[in-house]
C-alpha cells in the first residue's frame, strides 16, 4: 500500500528452534493498530481523528503478571515521523520500575498531570503511603498541557487539531523554548531561552534551521551569528565578546568551517581541518592541556600533552604529511619521551 506494510508483520530471533516469535504489528490503511515486543509488551494504538493517536501500553511479566500499564495520547499528529505532542492521560500502574523519578505506584493522569488518589508501594508491594492531587487549572482559551506535578509544560493554539502561532514550551516551571508556526502548520522560528537569560534564535523551512541563527546575551547584546542552508551551517558565522568585537569569524561550506579570523589559541581551520599550531586550556581551571602544530586535521612534529600533578608527555609525529595519509604505511615512527613535574626525562618510547 503505497510501498509501505499493510496488515501483520511478523519477526522471529534467530538461531533458535524450534521458532519463537520476537516482534508483532499490525497496520492497517497505513497506521500501526498494534504492536507486541520481546513476548512481555504490547503497544496498542488508537486513532479517534486525523490529528490525535492514544497508546496503551501494557508489561507483563515472565508468567503473566502485568508489570506496568500506561496511557498516552499524542496531538497535532501526523505520522510516526512526525508524531506531534504528547502527554500521560488516563490509568497509570508501575510495579517495574523504582526510582525517584519513576516509584512504583497507580493513579490516574490527565493533561499530563497526576490526579486524584495516588498510591505508592514499596518492592514487595506493600502500599506506603498515598497523596491527592488536586486537578489543575484549565481555564485558559490555549491549548495546555502539565507535567507530574500539575506545572504547565506546553501552552498554545491548536487550530483544526494543528499547533499555529506562539507555542511556549516549559521544563519544570521554566520557560525553555519558544515555537512559532505558520497558519500551514509549519515551524518557522525556534527560540531557545538559557538558564543564564540569553537566547538563541533558530528559523526554520521544511522542519531544518535555514537562514541567520542570532544568540542574544541577558543584555539584548548579539554575541554570535550563523547562516544556515536546510540544516547546516553554509555562509559566515561570527562570535563576539562582551564588548562587542569580533573574537571569532569564519565561512561555511556544506558544514565544513574556514577560519577568517580567531582570537582563540585553537588552531585555525581550512575546508573543515586544523591546520597551524593549536593550543587547548582546560576550561575548569585555566591550565594548559595540550599544544602542537596541526596540517590539514594531521599531527605532526613536536606535541605535547600535560597532565596536571603527574608531569607531561611529549610525541614527536613525522613531519611529512604524505606519509601519515597513506594508511599502508608501515614505516612511520613516532617518539615519546616522559617527563615528570620537576622536567626530569623518566622514559623514552620509540
Amino acid at each position: 500500500m503505497n510501498g509501505t506494510i499493510d496488515g501483520y508483520l511478523l519477526k522471529y530471533q534467530e538461531h533458535v528452534e524450534p521458532k519463537q516469535l520476537n516482534y508483532e504489528k499490525y497496520t492497517k490503511d497505513g497506521r500501526v493498530r498494534y504492536e507486541k515486543k520481546y513476548q512481555r509488551r504490547t503497544d496498542s494504538y488508537t486513532y479517534p481523528d486525523k490529528t490525535n493517536k492514544n497508546v496503551c501500553t501494557i508489561i507483563v511479566s515472565n508468567i503473566g503478571d502485568t508489570l506496568k500499564i500506561s496511557n498516552a495520547k499524542y496531538i497535532d499528529y501526523v505520522n510516526e515521523k512526525s508524531s506531534g505532542l504528547w502527554y500521560k492521560e488516563g490509568y497509570f500502574y508501575n510495579m517495574l520500575d523504582s526510582s525517584a523519578y519513576n516509584p512504583l505506584c497507580e493513579g490516574i493522569y490527565y493533561k499530563g498531570a497526576k490526579v486524584g488518589l495516588w498510591k505508592f508501594y514499596n518492592r514487595n508491594g506493600d502500599e506506603t503511603y498515598s497523596e491527592n492531587y488536586n486537578y489543575p487549572d484549565t481555564s485558559s482559551t490555549n491549548t495546555l498541557i502539565f507535567d507530574d506535578e500539575g506545572r504547565i509544560q506546553n501552552e498554545g493554539k491548536l487550530i483544526n487539531g494543528r499547533r499555529i502561532g506562539h507555542w511556549k514550551h516549559f521544563y519544570h516551571g521554566i520557560l525553555e523554548n519558544e515555537l512559532y508556526y505558520n497558519s500551514s502548520n509549519e515551524l518557522k522560528l525556534l527560540v531557545r531561552h538559557y538558564r543564564s537569560g540569553g537566547k538563541l534564535m533558530s528559523p526554520y523551512v521544511d522542519g531544518e534551521i535555514d537562514g541567520v541563527q542570532v544568540e542574544i546575551d541577558t543584555n539584548i547584546q548579539v554575541r554570535k551569528y550563523c547562516t544556515f542552508r536546510k540544516g547546516v551551517k553554509n555562509g559566515p558565522c561570527i562570535e563576539f565578546d562582551k564588548e562587542g568585537e569580533i573574537e571569532n569569524e569564519s565561512n561555511y561550506k556544506n558544514g565544513r568551517e574556514t577560519t577568517v579570523f580567531s582570537n582563540s589559541t585553537n588552531a585555525p581551520k581550512i575546508n573543515g581541518f586544523s591546520h597551524g599550531y593549536n593550543v587547548q586550556y582546560s576550561l575548569r581551571d585555566g591550565h594548559k592541556m595540550y599544544e602542537g602544530e596541526k596540517n590539514m586535521g594531521y599531527n605532526v612534529g613536536k606535541h605535547i600533552v600535560y597532565n596536571k600533578n603527574e608531569g607531561y608527555t611529549i610525541t614527536y609525529f613525522p613531519k611529512n604529511v604524505e606519509k601519515l595519509m597513506n594508511p599502508c604505511n608501515n614505516d612511520m615512527k613516532i617518539k615519546r619521551e616522559f617527563y615528570n613535574n620537576q622536567g626530569n626525562l623518566i622514559s623514552i618510547e620509540e
